[in-house]
């Protein structure tokens, strides 16, 4: 009877064995871990290297998904910033040589000139998170900002003390099991949105005071500004939805050069909002025409 019940015990162990290795096979059991911030709301822990469902994501000394750099500029070197939020951050589903910051900075580099790109995006931030981060770190000497928004960031401001709606693990999972089951609680039960709480406009008005301080201080910094709007795949076919004209008119009163993806073809969507691979070396594509003539090193001597 014992030898039976030890043997039972061995092949159920080696059956979860079995499960956990297949997992960690396709990419679970090593999520981003964020962690919470006062002023940023969250943010995630730096200098950390995952595997997400096959892909690389690495985040830096700074906390962003980007190689590490220092805030001072040496050698040959210039420098953009990109402000967003998931689609610059490149999502889980893009290797880390797929987002469109590390695509762009390819194209736009040369052997007598590294353009570095800088991401300065975490998923599901908004304005507020944006200017905060801006706030903090500044711009790391780029010349020029690129400011990617969405229709729905015009109304995406921090809402939830608790840490509720934070797009990221707060701490690791048990294993990789324990990641596939903390997932599917996720999928199946989202936490209730807390935005309704305030109102529509409220949120619009300090999204939108978030963006003019973000003007201010690129201004401030001596950085050209870009606005990088979004498209989502069904304005591509209906049009631009009111918070997205509210976001053009934004830039207009700004006198900002603007950038309207749902104009440029060819960029493909893993869902309705984020790049996939294809799209994001698109978008970065598209960036790269309009910065191969500005981003040039120029003799520090």
């Amino acid at each position: 009877m014992r030898r039976r019940w030890f043997l039972a015990v061995v092949a159920l162990l080696a059956i979860f064995a079995a499960i956990e290795v297949s997992l960690r096979l396709v990419g679970l059991g090593n999520p981003p871990i964020a962690m919470r911030d006062d002023e940023l709301e969250y943010r995630l822990i730096p200098d950390k290297k995952y595997n997400r469902w096959g892909n690389r994501i690495l985040i830096n000394s700074h906390g962003f998904r980007a190689n590490d750099h220092s805030k001072e500029i040496s050698g040959a070197e210039v420098r953009l910033l990109l402000l967003g939020d998931s689609v610059v951050y490149g999502n889980h589903f893009l290797d880390q040589d797929e987002t469109i910051a590390l695509r762009l900075s390819a194209m736009l580099s040369s052997p007598s000139c590294h353009v570095r790109v800088i991401p300065m995006a975490v998923s599901s931030w908004g304005p507020i998170n944006q200017a905060a981060a801006l706030s903090r770190h500044g711009t790391f000497k780029a010349t020029e900002v690129a400011i990617v928004l969405s229709a729905h960031d015009l109304v995406d401001t921090p809402t939830a003390p608790d840490g509720s709606l934070v797009p990221y693990r707060l701490s690791p999972p048990i294993g990789a099991i324990g990641d596939l089951v903390e997932a599917i609680v996720e999928r199946r039960f989202p936490p209730e949105p807390t935005t309704a709480a305030v109102p529509y406009e409220t949120r619009a008005r300090a999204s939108l005071a978030a963006l003019d301080a973000i003007k201010d201080r690129i201004e401030t910094e001596g950085a050209g500004l870009l606005f990088v709007y979004n498209a989502t795949t069904p304005e591509r076919i209906s049009g631009t939805l009111d918070e997205g004209l509210r976001l053009f008119d934004w830039a207009e009163r700004h006198d900002l050069e603007t950038l309207d993806l749902g104009a440029v073809p060819d960029v493909t969507y893993r869902d309705t909002i984020h790049p996939d691979a294809g799209g994001a070396a698109r978008i970065a594509r598209t960036l790269s025409e309009i910065y191969s003539d500005r981003l040039v090193c120029r003799d520090r001597r």
